[in-house]
């Protein structure tokens, strides 16, 4: 029995990355593509539909649906207190419609709040084709994240804006990110915790996300309760709508159909 244990261990210690010392970057995004599923399975997915919900401060829920196309279209959907606000990017215009923000018709968005767009929109993830997005990595080494060792990874955009992603040093998923970023006029740093990860259509994706901002009380958590790819969107649906013929929201149109 000991000789096939010390057999079986040998077998798994040939897929282990290296020791922490000897991993290299190459050797952290190899696994971090192969644990997600392969980019041939990554790219066989064309769309999404998410639904799940948000929590914001105690007691403050509401329902969330997400719909993106490939390779750049990005429309969000969250109702709070009967209201329906949207957010949305057809690869070129980001445009929101805020009516409990006093904001019922669409608007336009531009700067560092249509770069978060763009980045909710970014189908494979940061560290997923990085160079073709004019972006940059580097290996910061390892940090315990609330128990568990992690490799750190400095993603820095072509835009200048800088994250560090943390990725479990067993399949090399994001567990947590931290951001630097400017929000409604304040320099903020964000941290992500990201959990429950879940196969759909062969691709590994968390569920369960959680992010607070430092220093205020910008805490939220979100939760998918169903993804399902390769579904047909219609492309209307992210274009910035005429002022007579607005998107009609994702809930009234699935209960018509």
């Amino acid at each position: 029995m000991f000789r096939k244990t010390m057999t079986v261990l040998a077998v798994l210690a040939v897929f282990a990355l290296p020791a922490a010392a000897d991993t290299t970057l190459e050797d952290i995004l190899a696994t971090h593509l192969e644990s997600k599923g392969g980019m041939k399975a990554i790219k066989a997915i064309e769309s999404l539909r998410i639904e799940g919900s948000i929590t914001q401060g105690p007691g403050m829920e509401f329902a969330l649906q997400m719909e993106l196309v490939r390779p750049t279209s990005m429309r969000m959907e969250f109702t709070v207190q009967g209201m329906t606000g949207i957010q949305a990017y057809d690869g070129e215009t980001g445009w929101q419609v805020m009516p409990f923000a006093g904001a019922p018709e669409p608007q336009k968005v531009t700067g560092a709040e249509l770069d978060r767009f763009i980045d909710q929109a970014d189908f494979d993830g940061p560290l997923i084709g990085f160079e073709e997005k004019g972006d940059t990595v580097e290996y910061l080494g390892t940090e315990e994240v609330d128990g568990t060792e992690a490799y750190k990874v400095k993603l820095t955009k072509k835009s200048g804006d800088e994250s560090v992603y943390f990725l479990d040093t067993e399949r090399c998923l994001e567990i947590k990110s931290r951001t630097k970023t400017t929000m409604q006029g304040m320099d903020l740093e964000i941290d992500v915790n990201y959990s429950d990860y879940k196969e759909v259509a062969g691709v590994m994706m968390w569920h369960s996300m959680t992010q607070a901002a430092a220093g205020t009380p910008m805490n939220s958590s979100v939760t998918f309760n169903k993804i399902e790819a390769n579904v047909d969107i219609a492309a209307d649906r992210f274009k910035f709508p005429e002022r007579d013929a607005a998107p009609e929201p994702a809930a009234e149109k699935a209960n018509g159909e």
